[in-house]
């Protein structure tokens, strides 16, 4: 939707099914006979839903989304003292937001940041700062609040055509033990059909 002639508002939904299984009495457990261990999941069918707002203008954006808006429980556990163990999905919470800042003629600046959040866990924030040279020559940094540092180069071959790296290294003391590190390579080509003239290049967003 065209809010006016430089901001536009953005509605979507989602819905779909998960059916999920899981061999929970194969696991070798550190704590022996534990319940929640006991039986397995087979072929649990559950719907969900998701619902995503976006803003956006020529040198802005924010939005807001909830991938699963039901909390589908998957196993029901009564134990002898009365208590029931629950295993089920949490709803999670995303916040993205970005701005493209003009420093020089042939540099600007542009910061986004991306929230994650969920009941029972810290919010978990992506934080990039990058720099764009000549509208086409990307170089930026990026944390990962207690998990993550990483860098990223990206060049605009033609207004269609795009290649990236990005590397990041995680250095939490519980995941550091099982990732040194990820690379990602990224490849985008936008095609023009026939009844569009013209693409809009550079495209900030």
């Amino acid at each position: 939707m065209n809010l006016n002639s430089r901001s536009k508002l953005a509605l979507g939904v989602s819905a779909g099914v998960n059916i999920f299984q899981a061999d929970l009495n194969l696991l070798q457990l550190d704590v022996q006979n534990d319940p929640v261990f006991i039986n397995n999941i087979n072929n649990h069918v559950t719907p969900n839903a998701g619902f995503g707002v976006y803003y956006s203008t020529e040198r802005f954006y924010a939005g807001f989304s909830i991938p699963n808006l039901l909390e589908n429980s998957y196993s029901e556990i009564l134990q002898t003292n009365g208590t029931t163990l629950i295993g089920k999905e949490q709803r999670h919470y995303f916040l993205i937001a970005g701005s493209m800042i003009k420093l020089t003629e042939n540099i600007e600046f542009k910061p986004t940041t991306y929230l994650k959040i969920t009941s029972a866990a810290p919010v978990e924030a992506d934080l990039t700062a990058s720099f764009v040279i000549q509208k086409r020559f990307y170089v930026g940094a990026m944390v990962r609040t207690g998990d993550a540092l990483g860098a990223l180069v990206g060049f605009d071959v033609t207004d269609q055509f795009h290649v990236g790296y990005s590397f990041d290294w995680s250095y939490g003391l519980q995941t550091f033990r099982y990732n040194q590190g990820s690379h990602e390579i990224v490849l985008r080509y936008d095609f023009i059909f026939l009844n569009r003239k013209q693409i809009h290049s550079p495209r900030n967003f």
